[in-house]
């Protein structure tokens, strides 16, 4: 054995350096690597932090002026100075008496909401009331000067889309401060009123944009507009005086590449040149709620100085791995050729497969522990390989269940249609795609005495077993509550004190029901916090059913719910979905939406119930793409031919 340790002398002097000077390399980049990903991941975090916050103000923002805009005090204003205000704008003094007695409540609420300014507009629009520019009220916003403003533009598109509307940071002023307009459509009852606007400024995003922390010295963070081929900073920089709207980067030239795919709609990472020609690493995203590009970034110098520290300190440590692998084989070669001879032997059996096989190595050294430790990874890989067999059989199982709990859950939805062959007076389709094997969507429809048709959509919270079993629960218990002649706020009360009696888990659900008479179209309904369904009218109009009802059904027992009625004309439809139909999310994780859902539906009015189900599924598959299934998705259709 003395040539063998000559040998592994000779030879572990010879060629251990070669691997050592490999690994420490390797090492050296996979550092590398990782500190450049951590720094990355950094940007990252950063960007997702100040998108979610900016969505949250902007959220926040429009709740809020969509409760303004529904408050009795609000609607009763807009009537009053509507009406006292003269066709063309001309001042009356009852309008000024009307303006003194609705001031008080506008101007509280103005201020509780931390906005800078408030409009009331009616349709025409004229602009009927402000709370800090008076020289306004009379304006017609649909004219010029103000017809291309940002306050006119605001007005214009929600009174066109009838929905909340908020406009593009831009300058506002004379002293040029960035600020937007959000809009609300007001309604009185079911007729158009006129329209809320609200001044906001952009101190609260600049408060969210200037937290730099995590970004040292020369990092910041860019909002971003698109506006012709450039893409327009529109807030102020960290490193320079520019104010906002006037530092520019044009789309396709070398620098600000960063800035230029952010507001095109394209997120990414990377080394870049920045708008002001230095090299930076930055992360950039789109953001949806403010229309603009965000770009977080932070000088490669500064950023990679880690790395340069590690490359410095790898060099010292090479250097001290190799005086020390010339020392070790002096030392250790002599000692480990017998122990290395007999493990080889051992560890050749159970690399063959025997795992029976002992290593037969006595020695205290590293060689012996190495022994002992094969000997103990046998007996792990024996144990392993056993709990293996047993978790795969145990998955199969859980799998083979799940499969028969979706057969369950689908067999027990209503899936032959049409589910009324003949009856010629209505048409109805529905589907229910669950994101997992089982779910908590449902869907149901009853016809009692040939003229009393009740329908029913609902969206139990949460996913999978858990909700599959509370949906199965709530269908059974309702098609118990549900008696000929019931209406369905009724229905809906009768329901949720079953659902309360018994709710250990707090499940909740919410539920949508409506009942058709079909001698004459009138549909009565009632809303238990279920995503409110689309009256599509014989033309191709599209709009939501009133709010009318309670709160989620299974969490309070003496709950309430209020009762609306609409009346169904000929080649009317009416279409109930859940979440899963305007939540559905694509690769870009932008939302399906309700805008989009309704010009699906207006598109396709004409269609029998099933083929208007089909062109909404097909449309949200297509927008989706390649994105998972993110939650269940429901969609039931009842279109009404009118009496035989």
């Amino acid at each position: 054995m003395r040539s063998l340790s000559h040998q592994l002398i000779a030879w572990f002097v010879a060629i251990a350096l070669v691997p050592l000077v490999i690994a420490t390399v390797l090492t050296y980049l996979a550092a590398e690597r990782a500190l450049r990903r951590e720094v990355t991941n950094g940007l990252y975090a950063i960007a997702k932090r100040q998108v979610t916050q900016l969505a949250s103000y902007t959220r926040g923002r429009e709740r809020d002026l969509t409760t303004l805009s529904r408050m009795p005090g609000t609607i009763e204003a807009m009537r009053d100075l509507a009406a006292a205000l003269g066709p063309n704008g001309e001042w009356r003094p009852e309008h000024a008496a009307s303006d003194r007695h609705h001031r008080p409540f506008l101007s509280y609420y103005l201020e509780a909401l931390g906005y800078e300014d408030l409009h009331l507009v009616r349709p025409d629009g004229r602009v009927v009331f402000s709370a800090d520019r008076p020289e306004i009220v009379g304006a017609n916003l649909r004219a010029d000067p103000h017809r291309q403003t940002g306050l006119g533009e605001s007005f214009d598109r929600a009174r066109t889309l009838m929905d909340l509307d908020v406009s593009d940071l831009e300058p506002y002023g004379e002293e040029g401060e960035v600020a937007a307009f959000l809009a609300a459509p007001v309604f009185e009852d079911t007729a158009f009123a006129g329209v809320a606007i609200v001044h906001v400024t952009d101190r609260e995003i600049l408060r969210i944009l200037s937290d730099y922390t995590g970004l040292g010295d020369t990092g910041e963070t860019l909002l971003d507009r698109r506006i012709g081929d450039d893409a327009v900073i529109v807030t102020p920089l960290r490193h320079a005086p520019d104010l906002p709207f006037t530092r520019r980067v044009a789309i396709g030239g070398a620098h600000g590449l960063p800035e230029q795919l952010a507001v095109q709609g394209q997120r990414g990472e990377g080394l870049s040149i920045d708008y002001a020609g230095r090299p930076v690493l930055a992360v950039w995203r789109y953001v949806p709620a403010l229309g603009a590009g965000l770009v977080v970034k932070i000088g490669t110098a500064e950023a990679f100085a880690p790395i340069a520290h590690l490359k410095g300190l790898a060099l010292l440590l090479a250097g001290a791995s190799v005086i020390l692998v010339v020392l070790a084989a002096l030392s250790v070669a002599r000692s480990i050729a017998d122990p290395v001879v007999a493990l080889t032997a051992a560890t050749s059996h159970i690399a063959a497969g025997d795992l029976t096989r002992r290593v037969e190595v006595h020695s205290r050294n590293e060689i012996g522990q190495l022994a002992r430790s094969f000997d103990r990874m046998t007996d792990e890989l024996v144990r392993s390989i056993e709990d293996l067999r047993v978790t795969t059989a145990a998955k199969e199982r859980i799998e083979s269940e799940l499969r028969v709990a979706h057969e369950i859950q689908m067999g027990i939805l209503p899936k032959i249609f049409p589910p009324f062959p003949n009856r010629p007076e209505f048409d109805l389709h529905a589907i229910l795609q669950p994101a997992k094997e089982v779910g908590g969507d449902f869907y149901d429809f009853l016809l009692f005495d040939d003229r009393e048709l009740y329908f029913v959509i609902g969206d139990v919270s949460g996913k999978g077993v858990p909700a599959s079993l509370f949906m199965a629960i709530t269908l059974t218990l309702f098609r118990s509550a549900v008696t000929p002649g019931i209406d369905p706020a009724s229905l809906l009360a009768r329901l949720n004190r079953y659902l309360c009696t018994d709710n250990p888990s707090t499940l909740f659900v919410t539920v949508f029901c409506g009942r058709l008479d079909v001698r004459s179209g009138e549909v009565t309904f009632s809303n238990g916090g279920h995503n409110p369904p689309y009256h599509v009218q014989a033309g191709g109009s599209v709009m939501p059913l009133p709010g009318h009802g309670g709160t989620v059904l299974g969490i309070l027992e003496d709950g309430t719910y209020g009762q609306g009625r609409v009346t169904l004309q000929r080649g009317d439809s009416l279409a109930l979905f859940t979440d899963g139909v305007t939540e559905a999310t694509n690769v870009a994780e932008e939302f399906y939406g309700e805008d989009r859902l309704q010009e699906t539906l207006s598109a396709h009015d004409g269609a029998g119930a099933e083929e208007l189900v089909a062109a909404a599924v097909a449309d949200v598959r297509t927008f989706v793409g390649a994105a998972p299934q993110a939650d269940d998705l429901t969609l039931l259709v009842l279109r009404y031919r009118g009496a035989a």
